[in-house]
């Protein structure tokens, strides 16, 4: 959503955001180009009638045109109640009413015991999810695959729903400065949904392709029922080929940009991923990338060179390792995914997507 408030605001519009408290950033922040940003409440807030009377305390002071709220949280189901405000539209991405999100969480049999009770204690969360989905005035998906989930789950929809890409500004172009190393770079959270239990086969296969490469794992540790934490987890996995590996954990952007550029491709092992930012950042860098067909990475990656392999599968390693072996073919790759993001998801295309919605549903 952030990416989106920045693409509003290079194509000459103006947004604010209104989120939760973050430790050690101002309240009222001016330093975003498209405009304010207030972090007002705390997290545990969310679903609230004082998050309520916060959000429309900013609307009568912006006088908003439309209210963009997400499903995650459910943040936006007092608001929807509301007589006299502006039409809301819910951006679908990742929430726990979410069936496929949730199965890619279960890595053996009882934990389906464990997340239905979880479920259970949380329903009044789900309740909240469900509502925004089903009674937004305008619903957006980024991806066809997200919007036939949603439906095969039995979500009543409403009228005016669209496929409209998240966007992401191109960075500047700049020479590929590949680290000397082979090197593949996963990142996102480390949990089961994003497919870390398939990296230790994969680091297995590549390195009897190219005992020299290194995999860099950038993410945040997530715990599991019955698990615990997930980064120790895979590091036990992994303790066999500890040379061969790298846990960086979470990066700042100047940390995240530098660990793309040296990147020689970018993996996403993933159990499910609706229209991961991963994807857009890795086009940015022309860095070729190795996906999953579990969620949009194939409407991602459709018009590129990229690659899509079951990461359960050993065609997955074998096609990373095809690119580690071919400088000429990661450029072209590369050059492919950089166009893509271009031509599809740069600001002008998407937010002109965005206004022709909006403007055919009123």
């Amino acid at each position: 959503m952030l990416n989106m408030a920045r693409a509003l605001g290079a194509t000459g519009h103006e947004a604010a955001v209104v989120t939760s408290r973050v430790p050690g950033l101002p309240e009222v922040d001016s330093s975003e180009a498209f405009g304010p940003v207030f972090r007002l409440y705390d997290r545990g807030e969310a679903g609230s009638s004082r998050v309520l009377d916060t959000v429309l305390s900013v609307v009568r002071d912006v006088r908003p045109d439309i209210i963009e709220g997400a499903d995650h949280l459910g943040d936006c189901a007092r608001l929807l109640g509301v007589s006299h405000r502006p039409p809301i539209l819910i951006k679908v991405h990742s929430c726990s009413a979410l069936n496929v999100l949730r199965d890619s969480q279960v890595y053996v049999w009882w934990q389906k015991l464990t997340i239905a009770a979880a479920m259970l204690r949380n329903r009044r969360l789900d309740v909240r999810e469900r509502f925004c989905i089903e009674h937004a005035d305008f619903l957006c998906v980024p991806t066809r695959r997200l919007r036939d989930e949603l439906k095969k789950q039995g979500l009543r929809l409403p009228g005016n729903v669209e496929v409209i890409p998240n966007p992401m500004i191109p960075p500047a172009p700049a020479a590929s400065k590949e680290a000397e190393r082979p090197t593949v770079l996963f990142v996102g959270r480390i949990d089961i949904g994003k497919g870390i239990q398939y990296l230790p086969a994969m680091v297995s296969s590549l390195l009897r392709h190219r005992p020299d490469a290194v995999l860099e794992i950038a993410g945040e540790d997530t715990y599991a029922r019955g698990i615990g934490s997930l980064g120790a987890w895979l590091e036990r996995r992994l303790a066999d080929f500890s040379g061969s590996v790298r846990f960086l954990g979470k990066l700042t952007r100047p940390e995240l940009e530098s660990a793309y550029r040296r990147a020689w491709v970018v993996v996403l092992p993933s159990r499910w991923d609706n229209f991961p930012t991963v994807v857009l950042e890795a086009m940015g860098y022309a860095k070729p990338v190795v996906g999953s067909p579990h969620g949009g990475m194939p409407e991602m990656l459709e018009g590129t060179r990229g690659v899509i392999a079951d990461p359960a599968s050993a065609e997955f390693p074998l096609r990373v390792a095809e690119l580690l072996a071919d400088e000429s073919l990661r450029s072209a790759v590369g050059a492919s995914m950089r166009q893509k993001l271009e031509r599809s998801y740069s600001p002008a295309v998407v937010v002109a997507k965005y206004l022709k919605f909006l403007g055919a549903g009123r």
